[in-house]
């Protein structure tokens, strides 16, 4: 799954947001029509997520759905974070790979 950049302004398809972005639900993806709702009647207070239409296929991009979601809620906001593996992480990692 590609991070999100906040900087991304590639529109893609809606739908592959659903797969890229977590669900409150371990090990599940965030449901499309999670995704729709957002979308088209928004949530309370009239947000909704920037789409466009492109065809047939409502598209979005990274910068929109960052935006959405740091707007939506104070509590609730993304953060950037990288992911470094603990020493026994690395140690494991480094035994499968067969270094020393």
């Amino acid at each position: 799954m590609e991070p999100l950049n906040p900087r991304c302004q590639r529109l893609r398809p809606l739908a592959e947001y659903a797969e890229r972005l977590p669900s409150g639900r371990p090990g599940k993806c965030l449901n499309r029509a999670t995704l729709w709702r957002w979308a088209l009647p928004g949530l309370r207070g009239g947000r909704r997520l920037r789409t466009a239409a492109l065809g047939g296929t409502r598209v979005t991009c990274d910068a929109w759905v960052w935006e959405f979601v740091n707007n939506a809620d104070p509590g609730s906001q993304l953060r950037l974070v990288d992911i470094v593996p603990d020493p026994a992480e690395r140690e494991r990692i480094a035994r499968r790979l067969g270094a020393s």
